[in-house]
């Protein structure tokens, strides 16, 4: 009898996926992705969810123009019960530290990433609120533009950095780093890992094709390789369902890491990150782009509301989330549990 359940819900699974299901449609899971979000809720479901969220608004001083950016954290609780959902980063940051743009927050283990610059060199510093001590910090030259806190791991446990156009990955607590063998045309801005951290994936241009390539640190090469045409592609996230989510064009999209099952989100989703229990997509309608300076500019696009959205995947009912500062493109970062 229990095989049979199992059975029909498998089958009731398949009857309801689209291939390239738009926002508010099905998305096609398999039964292996659905065993995985499961045992992944259960693991967490004591724990708060929260997004952060980056604020990046332009301000104009005399003839300049110039860009500011802060960051704050959305209790998801909040959100689903009707609350004042938006909170201060802050209280989520080592004590001596102030508010800052390049913070990011570990996706389970208690830790926070801040920075410090100095107008010469960035510092770069792991806190554990845990033991209550910084386990990581490092310098860098101001030019050292490809080290950032969106190269360091889930767990902030690791990092990857690019010297003399070779890639390494560093661990943070022993300063232990290997070299990344077989990387060829990678582009390193566009780079997301897998939620075990075991493999992330990048964008090779080859012969004026765009793959997305994945790449295995346990086996230190290649594994896998996706033509995408031509068109510029952006990784955004890599889901516990173990696909990839990225925008081309004006679309948001996802596909399967082995290159199946391509599914079209729809238009105007631009970041798209699946959150880790795997019952919500985070998206933005953002005020730019990319290669798209103004999207008002664009027809039915001024006609939305700028900011993140939630899209419930059981309900497939966007949740909007008003922008925390007025004025501002609101961006997804990244999921987190506390």
């Amino acid at each position: 009898m229990r095989n049979i359940i199992t059975m029909l819900v498998v089958i009731s699974i398949m009857l309801c996926s689209c291939a390239n299901a738009n926002i508010g449609e099905a998305v096609k899971v398999d039964d292996t992705t659905l065993d995985k979000i499961e045992t992944h809720s259960e693991e967490k479901d004591e724990r708060k969810l929260y997004l952060s969220v980056i604020a990046h608004f332009p301000f104009t001083s005399g003839d300049m123009v110039d860009e500011e950016e802060a960051k704050y954290v959305v209790d998801i609780g909040k959100v689903e019960s009707g609350e004042e959902a938006n909170l201060n980063i802050s209280q989520f940051l080592p004590p001596d530290s102030m508010p800052d743009k390049w913070a990011r927050l570990s996706n389970t283990k208690n830790r926070t990433l801040v920075s410090h610059y100095d107008g010469r060199e960035r510092t770069l510093k792991v806190y554990d609120l845990t033991v209550k001590e910084y386990v990581f910090l490092k310098s860098f030259p101001s030019e050292s533009e490809y080290v950032n806190p969106y190269y360091f791991l889930p767990e902030l446990d690791k990092y990857i950095i690019e010297e003399n156009e070779a890639y390494y990955l560093v661990e943070v607590m022993s300063g232990i780093r290997k070299r990344i063998e077989n990387i060829n045309n990678m582009e390193f801005g566009r780079i997301v890992f897998s939620p075990d951290e075991t493999k992330f994936a990048y964008i090779m241009n080859k012969g004026g094709i765009n793959y997305i390539t994945i790449y295995s640190f346990e086996s230190m090469k290649q594994i896998s390789s996706i033509p995408m045409g031509k068109e510029n592609i952006y990784l955004s996230s890599w889901g516990i369902d173990n696909r990839l989510y990225y925008n081309c064009g004006l679309n948001g999209y996802s596909i399967g890491v082995d290159g199946s099952n391509k599914v079209d989100l729809g238009k105007f989703v631009f970041y798209p990150k699946l959150s880790p229990d795997g019952k919500y997509l985070a998206y933005s309608r953002p005020g730019e782009f990319r290669e798209f300076d103004d999207l008002s500019e664009i027809e039915g696009y001024s006609d939305l509301e700028q900011g993140v959205y939630l899209l419930n995947m059981n309900t497939k009912k966007p949740i909007y989330l008003a922008p925390y500062i007025e004025g501002a493109s609101t961006i997804p970062v990244n999921w987190f549990y506390r």
